[in-house]
């Protein structure tokens, strides 16, 4: 009997050391998987943070030339906006395609607006173009090399177009142009309409145009077909100051300067150059309202591209 008490006794005792233990031991795995917890979220695993520090650049990425992915790369001319019905159609196909926004244009291709129609081209982040209601442009040269120069020539066939040529070049030549007209384009903010008889209009909103007579008089050729010289310095009469009417010697070449309007039709020997004011009743249409809106969007975008 007695032995079995003693038993009980150290069988109770036992048990309490157990109990005991179990406890330490719990709190001890508890700090151990705390602890480990820690080490997991403050010690980087091999190879951590390499996501954040730039990747080396390839070979590829070696050759690309100053410049690029700053917005400064190679030109692609787009149809950046689209409203109404605007078609496209390539020289050697025999219809007209629909246009959608953002689609590339290349050289040898007309674009045409529709009634209730306009769009905007894109010739690069410096230059954009876009195209009134029941307007055409050919497209002859965009961004051709030719001679040491990038040579960019548009067609006005019929309509109205607006252009924002915010820079041009030392290595660019840039042209728009009617049956009557070859405007040589250098940093210009512009309009150029061609009415359904051929008479073109063209004024300057800012900077400057040189216009050349594609059919000079006999007395101001060398002999030979006339060339058309890239833009350069004006010297003597060939500078109109203010509004007058040219003589048929001065019209070779002309420089239209700002808030200035030209105009000459089908058989006239010579163009007229009159002043215009932004607070004229024929400034304050939709067309001209919408162009200038598009324009601070434009620049805009433009700045932060810089």
């Amino acid at each position: 009997m007695r032995k079995l008490m003693l038993s009980l006794v150290l069988l109770i005792v036992f048990g309490l050391l157990l109990l005991t233990s179990s406890f330490v031991v719990g709190d001890d795995l508890d700090d151990f998987f705390d602890d480990m917890e820690t080490i997991e979220t403050t010690t980087p695993e091999p190879g951590a943070g390499e996501l954040d520090k730039p990747a080396a650049k390839t070979e590829a990425q070696k050759a690309e030339p100053a410049g690029s992915g700053t917005g400064k790369v190679a030109p692609k001319a787009q149809v950046s906006y689209v409203e109404g019905e605007v078609n496209r159609k390539k020289y050697e196909a025999p219809d007209w395609v629909p246009v959608k926004e953002n689609t590339k244009v290349e050289s040898r291709e007309k674009i045409r607006t529709m009634v209730k129609s306009r769009a905007e081209i894109m010739l690069d982040q410096e230059k954009v173009v876009r195209l009134a209601p029941k307007t055409t442009v050919d497209l002859l040269k965009l961004y051709k090399e030719e001679e040491r120069k990038i040579a960019t020539e548009i067609n006005i066939d019929e309509g109205r177009v607006w252009a924002n040529i915010a820079k041009l070049e030392d290595n660019m030549n840039l042209s728009l142009n009617s049956k009557l007209t070859v405007a040589a384009v250098r940093g210009t903010v512009f309009s150029f309409e061609v009415s359904d008889t051929a008479v073109t209009q063209i004024k300057v909103y800012r900077g400057q145009l040189e216009v050349y007579n594609p059919f000079p008089p006999a007395s101001s050729q060398s002999g030979g077909a006339y060339e058309v010289k890239a833009p350069h310095e004006v010297k003597g009469p060939a500078q109109v100051a203010g509004p007058k009417e040219v003589s048929i010697e001065e019209w070779t070449r002309i420089v239209i300067n700002e808030m200035q309007s030209f105009s000459i039709g089908p058989g006239e020997k010579k163009p007229t150059l009159t002043r215009f004011s932004l607070t004229d009743p024929a400034e304050q249409n939709e067309w001209i309202k919408w162009n200038k809106l598009r324009d601070k969007l434009f620049e805009s975008i433009r700045k932060k591209t810089e």
